[in-house]
């Protein structure tokens, strides 16, 4: 077997327990990257473990408000995304420098006592068993999304950012803009969650439209 198969592999694998990474403003899709600076000891035990499993995969996940992480069950939303390790440096300080590719999301069936620190789960796949198989052609109203994506862009001054932004297929560009936009942490899980693309193209046009309205209050 070639080592790019074996990768492919490995990042096919779906394990019963997830090691979990707790972050409140970052969003994992499975068609996105993450990047990490991982400095806590907890999460840099985290790394270290997740480097030796074969298939070098944690889960990321987050909490349900400030300072609730450690409430037991109830500090977790149960929706997480695994996402495997593609880059890995060590910075001259003992930082690790982490790429994340998001492979599919997961939802957690109970936690498991920590380990050095770090929160570990039982997880389930098969809620989103479908999530490898793409976008796809999503029926929403292109001209729609344009609309509503380049008033939210023009509201926040980036209005000459729309042009390389045109030809993304939509299903690339509505996950791109889930992980890019300054959401609220319930909205980043809200588009999580949702069932498909599309229905998280639905979600975030509403979002833009919210955030653009006449009289919004809205700061991001």
């Amino acid at each position: 077997m070639s080592e790019k198969a074996g990768a492919r592999g490995a990042a096919l694998l779906r394990p019963e327990e997830m090691p979990l990474f707790v972050l409140d403003e970052a969003l994992l899709l499975p068609t996105l990257q993450l990047s990490l600076q991982v400095f806590e000891p907890r999460y840099i035990a985290l790394t270290d473990y997740v480097l030796a499993r074969p298939d070098r995969m944690m889960g990321i996940i987050r909490p349900r408000g400030e300072g609730v992480e450690d409430d037991g069950e109830a500090g977790l939303y149960d929706v997480g995304c695994a996402g495997r390790i593609m880059r890995f440096a060590e910075s001259d300080d003992g930082r690790y420098l982490v790429t994340l590719d998001g492979v599919a999301r997961f939802r957690r069936v109970r936690c498991l006592p920590p380990r050095e620190g770090y929160r570990r789960a039982l997880v389930d796949w098969s809620p989103y068993a479908h999530d490898r198989a793409g976008a796809g052609e999503l029926r929403f109203d292109r001209a729609r999304f344009a609309l509503a994506l380049e008033a939210y862009l023009d509201s926040r001054d980036l209005a000459g950012e729309w042009e390389s932004f045109a030809r993304v297929p939509l299903g690339r560009l509505v996950d791109a803009m889930a992980g890019l936009c300054p959401f609220s942490p319930e909205e980043k899980q809200a588009l999580l969650e949702a069932v498909d693309t599309e229905t998280r193209c639905e979600i975030i046009v509403a979002l833009f439209e919210i955030a653009t309205a006449p009289g919004s209050a809205r700061v991001n």
